[in-house]
């Protein structure tokens, strides 16, 4: 593991529940191992499940991360709590992928947490099908990368100022 990145335990195994299931729809969707799908997804880190309009269903990690109470952000959209400088290219990605024409994929992004602060993290999102085909929710896992953008910082820093004694 990066020698910044807090290790949990694995009693505080986050968990999201896809507020369908509940509506009794069926269809595949990530579950633990051995059982039915259930749309049910278990992570370690932080994530959240997005509604085709855009809500957000979060586990209590990702709500913690950003500063929030468990469940405050449940049924916000994504475009609340992203970066207005990564709003754009996220509201694009997510378009995209819905319409056939984008991939699921890993990104950086930036996330406005309650206090206001940008957090850096690594994004992995994948859109969810019916058997069918037919687009359901975007899956998301959320790792919190802001010292590791922070330590590149002042990497960079140091270089260019070695560079520059250099030369």
């Amino acid at each position: 593991a990066a020698p910044n990145r807090r290790r949990r335990p694995a009693s505080t195994t986050a968990r999201i529940t896809d507020r369908r299931r509940h509506r009794g729809e069926r269809g595949s969707g990530a579950s633990s191992p051995g059982t039915a799908p259930e749309k049910t997804l278990y992570v370690d880190d932080a994530g959240y499940f997005t509604d085709l309009d855009g809500r957000m269903h979060p586990n209590a990690a990702f709500c913690r991360m950003l500063g929030y109470a468990d469940g405050e952000l449940s049924g916000r959209s994504f475009a609340e709590i992203t970066h207005p400088d990564d709003l754009a290219e996220s509201e694009r990605n997510f378009g995209e992928v819905i319409a056939g024409r984008g991939q699921d994929g890993r990104f950086r992004r930036r996330f406005m947490t309650s206090d206001g602060r940008a957090l850096w993290a690594d994004l992995t999102t994948a859109l969810v099908r019916d058997p069918g085909g037919r687009p359901l929710r975007f899956q998301s896992v959320v790792i919190d990368i802001s010292h590791r953008v922070t330590d590149e910082g002042v990497a960079a820093a140091a270089t260019d100022a070695l560079e520059r004694r250099v030369a």
